[in-house]
């Protein structure tokens, strides 16, 4: 889906519209918007949302999160 919006509107907008298409989404974010942005999917999809995150992909210190949103905010 692409890099979220820095709007709050158009975040939400774009994160309803993907909480409805019922499949699988891949957001691009930069590290300084991104708990601002696990706030809101958070706030959309649900604390319990299931999630993965992936830092420095391909790079030697490659990282990966992944569980509930709310467990990840922490």
């Amino acid at each position: 889906m692409g890099y979220i919006p820095k709007l709050d509107s158009e975040k939400a907008e774009l994160l309803v519209r993907a909480a409805q298409s019922g499949t699988t989404s891949v957001f691009y974010e930069s590290p300084n918007r991104l708990l601002k942005s696990l706030r809101a999917i958070a706030d959309i999809y649900g604390p319990e949302q299931l999630i993965f995150i992936g830092l420095e992909l391909t790079k030697l210190h490659e990282t990966h999160y992944r569980g509930s949103c709310l467990k990840v905010l922490d």
